[in-house]
């Protein structure tokens, strides 16, 4: 059969119909090999539309890479635009605290002014009356000169020393008139003082106006940024909505290609698939052909071997009629011999009756005939028996050979008749294939023009794809540039703002350090003010106190005339005592001040103390919150990840009840559903790696449990397996020896067949069984080793789940560790800063009375 498929048939040994065959099934392999080269050119058009299809993949792929970056640009200018929004915020909240600081300053200072102008105009009160006791004075002393002109005469040297009294008392009173006019000059310094710093603070709030405006300007300038920025995001958007709508447009033409491809290649696999079932029907046909022109050859050499063993059959015939017909001849002759031995039986028979009623003296002699003559009957009669015995045999025999003849001749007719019915079976087929091979012809054709136009579609289709890609592909690299360059000009732009943002910090953040400043000098001048104002209502008490006492040395000089001796005693006496309590109040007045300066001065640098103080506690604060939110931030960072964890490994749980066989399936999702249940969202990763570990053991015990159980099952049925095919050949030896051993006779040949029969069912039922067996024991083998695979990719997922989960369980220990290093690290630095804070206080509760004496 292998020669005849790959070597032709000699064109002598074939028919002219079966060399009209050959021919045309040349020709269609000619046909053939012409389409498979056809088919190549294909194979090689869709390779280079699968080339250019890649090409437009990675053109695409390229595109929605330089689109992602724009996302990420964008995200990136949104995210910056949300912290310029952010600390615009916080800008904005802390220009509203200065406005209040500035509205407090404000009111302060025009309370300061109010107070400073009550004083103004409480100075000016007394210096007019200063004024006016100075004319009443001089007014005095004219009086004076004119009583002295007038008593010039009487008493002149009395009234010269009481006019000496007088102008000591008087120059006293001048000299305590130029101290207060000194103290009114040092007040008018201290007030000229105050209201330079009020200008120079004045001054100061007009810069932090000025500030302020500049850093308002500098925040309508970023939301103008802003606003610029959104509207390139929001045209930004907008383009990446084109592009986006582009690339869709691209991705449903793709796909549309895809889908003309797909096409293409299912009609290329159909066609191929229809060369390929032509070319097998060919060789089918062909190999078919030649078998059945092999086969009608051996069955014409069997029909003449079959003619000539019935020749001489019917020759065997013949002479086994002739030989029965002898046989039947025989048999009659001996049956009529049997009637005459029978007959001649019968009269001797009637004979020894006869003798027997007979005289006794004959009867020896008479039974000794007798005896012979039974003798020689006995003989012929076993002869007889003998030969009716050996005809009997040769007939059966006969009628044997004559019935196995029959079968044989019904069999070879059968065959004559099998072989005649498959020759017009197999003209039919050649007349069929020849009708199909025609109709296949001409689907080869329609096949081969339908694929030459859509060659050509295709080919149209290309180029105009080609063109609208390359435009497509011009037009993007247009928008791309475009975009790169305003992602140029926007980070410019960002860059630029980054840098006024940081500018705007370190001003505001100078700004807030003024306004500290500002602050602080103006809780001190309030202090001084209070002060000031405390020493201002002494000053005026003691004015008051001295204009009365001024009024009632008014009060005395007008009443000078009248009683001028008790008046000069009066005025030695409350002069005497005026100049003792001067000279005390300017020595007590001395004192206070320059306790009142020592202070002040240790009050500024324990405010200073304070303030510097104040503001390193607010740092460790900030710096704590800081910490703290980091803390935090870790702290949620860790449970989300324990639950991701734990959420896994559920997963992973329900894979693997899902997964599971039978009772090991129920244990080992009980055993994974109580671990699972166990481990917490906020479990530590010391337990969730031991319970991980248990867990795989457990697994990994049942498994190997589970496979040993399967093995044993394997070894017990190829045990029952062998012993029952033990069985089989024992039953098929015992079949052949019965066989063997049967006998020719027609009931043995009965029971036989019977017993056969049986046996046969038997073995039907056996070999059923067996199959079953078989059958059942392939499919638990199979069905051991799809769990066994499916235990060991679990047991490698686990595995690998248990890699990813210990290494996550080592990052997060790395960063618990540095966690902890780093707060050990801050507590560390607090407590030293605490400490150095501590032995700084202690050394300026130390220096500070050393600075006050």
């Amino acid at each position: 059969m292998s020669v005849t498929m790959q070597l032709p048939w000699p064109s002598l040994a074939l028919s002219e119909e079966n060399r009209v065959l050959q021919g045309r099934v040349n020709q269609a392999a000619d046909v053939l090999e012409e389409k498979r080269g056809e088919v190549a050119v294909h194979h090689e058009v869709l390779d280079l539309m699968m080339r250019q299809n890649r090409q437009l993949q990675q053109s695409i792929k390229a595109s929605t890479c330089a689109l992602n970056e724009l996302q990420r640009t964008s995200q990136r200018g949104e995210e910056e635009l949300r912290q310029v929004t952010q600390d615009s915020a916080i800008y904005r909240s802390e220009v509203q605290k200065l406005r209040r600081q500035q509205v407090q300053l404000k009111e302060f200072l025009s309370k300061s002014e109010r107070a400073l102008r009550g004083k103004e105009m409480t100075l000016s009160q007394q210096e007019q009356e200063v004024v006016s006791v100075f004319q009443a004075l001089e007014q005095y002393q004219q009086m004076r000169e004119e009583q002295a002109a007038e008593y010039k005469d009487s008493r002149h040297s009395e009234k010269a020393q009481r006019l000496q009294q007088l102008q000591a008392s008087l120059r006293r009173a001048q000299e305590a008139l130029d101290s207060s006019k000194s103290a009114l000059e040092r007040e008018r310094d201290e007030h000229a003082r105050l209201q330079r710093e009020i200008a120079s603070l004045r001054l100061d709030i007009e810069r932090g106006k000025q500030d302020k405006m500049r850093s308002s300007l500098a925040v309508r300038q970023l939301k103008e940024a802003i606003e610029m920025a959104e509207a390139q995001t929001i045209a930004n958007t907008d383009a990446y909505a084109r592009g986006q709508e582009t690339a869709s447009d691209r991705r449903s033409l793709f796909g549309q290609l895809k889908e003309e491809l797909e096409e293409l290649r299912r009609k290329r696999e159909r066609l191929e698939k229809a060369v390929e079932g032509h070319l097998r029907e060919r060789d089918s046909q062909g190999v078919q052909l030649r078998a059945v022109e092999v086969t009608v050859e051996k069955q014409e050499l069997d029909v003449v071997v079959m003619q000539r063993q019935l020749a001489m059959q019917h020759d065997v015939v013949r002479q086994l009629a002739l030989q029965r017909n002898n046989a039947l001849v025989l048999r009659d002759e001996l049956r009529i011999r049997l009637n005459q031995l029978l007959l001649r039986y019968t009269e001797v028979k009637s004979v020894l009756d006869g003798v027997q009623e007979s005289s006794d003296g004959n009867v020896e002699h008479n039974m000794k005939c007798l005896a012979q003559v039974l003798a020689a009957m006995q003989a012929g009669e076993n002869k007889l028996d003998s030969q009716i015995n050996r005809l009997s045999g040769a007939t059966a025999s006969c009628l044997s050979q004559l019935q196995e003849h029959a079968r044989s001749g019904e069999r070879l007719d059968g065959d004559v008749a099998r072989a005649r019915r498959a020759l017009a079976a197999a003209d039919r087929d050649c007349a069929e294939q020849k009708e199909l091979r025609k109709i296949r012809d001409c689907e080869l054709c329609a096949l081969v023009s339908q694929l030459e136009d859509w060659r050509r579609r295709l080919q149209g289709a290309r180029e105009a794809k080609a063109d609208h890609f390359r435009l497509q592909r011009v037009m993007m690299e247009g928008t791309v540039h475009e975009m790169r360059e305003r992602l140029q000009h926007h980070e410019r732009y960002g860059l630029e703002l980054r840098q006024g943002i940081t500018s705007l910090r370190c001003s505001l953040s100078t700004q807030y350090n003024v306004l500290r400043e500002n602050e602080d000098q103006l809780s001190r001048l309030s202090e001084e003010m209070i002060l000031r104002g405390a020493e201002m209502e002494r000053l005026g008490k003691e004015r008051v106190q001295v204009g009365q006492k001024r009024q009632t040395m008014t009060l005395a000089l007008e009443q000078a005339t009248l009683q001028l001796q008790s008046l000069n005693r009066v005025a030695d006496s409350q002069v005497s005592e005026r100049c003792g309590a001067a000279g005390m109040k300017e020595v007590m007045l001395g004192q206070a001040m320059a306790v009142e300066e020592a202070l002040q001065t240790e009050l500024k640098n324990g405010i200073l103390l304070l303030h510097l103080e104040h503001r390193a506690v607010m740092d460790k604060q900030t710096e704590l919150r800081r910490h703290e939110q980091r803390l935090s931030l870790l702290k949620e960072r860790y449970q989300d990840l324990m639950q991701t964890i734990s959420q896994r490994v559920a997963m992973a749980a329900g894979e693997e009840a899902r997964g599971s066989v039978d009772s090991f399936a129920g244990a080992s999702t009980q055993l994974l559903n109580s671990g699972v249940d166990s481990l917490g969202a906020h479990a530590e990763p010391e337990t969730l790696h031991a319970k991980r570990i248990l867990l795989s053991s457990t697994t990994r015990e049942q498994l190997w449990h589970r496979g040993n159980q399967l093995d044993a099952r394997i070894v017990f049925l190829e045990r029952e397996t062998a012993a029952l095919r033990k069985m089989r050949d024992l039953m098929r030896l015992s079949v052949s020896q019965k066989g063997n051993a049967v006998s020719s006779t027609t009931s043995k040949e009965q029971n036989q067949r019977t017993l056969g029969e049986k046996q046969t069912l038997v073995l039907a039922k056996l070999r059923e069984g067996l199959s079953k067996t078989q059958k059942l024991v392939e499919v638990d083998l199979e069905h051991a080793r799809n769990t066994l695979v499916e235990m060991r990719a679990r047991m490698r997922q686990l595995n690998e789940q248990q890699q990813v989960e210990t290494r996550r369980l080592r990052d997060m220990r790395a960063l618990r560790a540095d966690r902890q290093a780093a707060l050990r690290r801050l507590q560390y630095k607090m407590r030293c800063e605490r400490r150095s804070q501590h032995m700084a206080s202690q050394s300026k509760s130390l220096t500070s009375p050393v600075c006050g004496r």
